[in-house]
């Protein structure tokens, strides 16, 4: 089907992508093409108007599964956050839960968006449905230990990132997290070793540079003291 070798390729190629796309709209696939170019569009990092277009789809769609046109929100969501309208993502997110009300992923998905606008409760309220439906999300229960510190709830947060590193000890983005809550705690040896590990890990670069970026205000707290 071209269909689904164009959203395929979309992911891998983008380019030739969209030349599939534009050959779907002139079969008079329209829904089809828009789509595969809204996913290219994301591949060749024009955030913004892949999610214009992603949202125009999905708000138009033919489609009758419930599932997949909730995936096509969910898509044009992740567009929004990446092009930086956390408010317009949370929306989108609203329709996919309604479509899929059992799919955990579009819970964390809207909890990140609303913690990018500072509704950390909000936020907290989605993640306690996502771990509710899968209480083993570590990525899930790592977001929630973040949501928990910045609200204040130090213990809860404690709690959340311990049972995260139990279910996957070297989780880079849970490593992080514990050594903010190990540094606002005191234990400052703690939060340097867990930083350290994330180095060592040699993971992506917007986790390497928060490590580094922690590492060097310890070291400046340290000397301060």
């Amino acid at each position: 089907m071209k269909y689904l070798r164009c959203i395929a390729l979309a992911e891998t190629d983008p380019l030739r992508a969209k030349e599939m796309a534009q050959n779907l709209k002139k079969d008079s696939d329209i829904e089809a093409a828009n789509h595969c170019f809204g996913i290219a569009l994301i591949n060749l990092g024009q955030h913004k108007e892949a999610a214009s277009l992603l949202t125009f789809t999905a708000k138009n769609s033919k489609l009758r599964d419930p599932e997949l046109l909730a995936n096509m929100f969910a898509q044009a969501a992740n567009a929004w956050m990446i092009a930086g309208s956390d408010s317009q993502a949370a929306e989108l997110l609203d329709t996919a839960i309604t479509l899929a009300p059992r799919e955990p992923e579009y819970f964390i998905d809207r909890a990140i968006a609303l913690a990018g606008q500072s509704k950390y409760w909000d936020a907290l309220d989605n993640l306690n449905e996502a771990i509710s439906i899968e209480p083993e999300r570590v990525d899930a229960l790592t977001f929630r230990a973040s949501a928990w510190r910045r609200v204040g709830s130090i213990e809860l947060a404690a709690q959340d990132i311990k049972e995260a590193l139990r279910l996957q000890p070297d989780y880079p983005e849970a490593l992080l997290e514990r050594g903010l809550i190990n540094a606002i705690q005191g234990d400052q040896a703690a939060a340097r070793s867990d930083w350290i590990k994330i180095l060592r890990y040699n993971v992506s670069d917007p986790l390497n540079k928060a490590a580094k970026t922690n590492l060097q205000k310890l070291k400046l707290s340290i000397r301060h003291k």
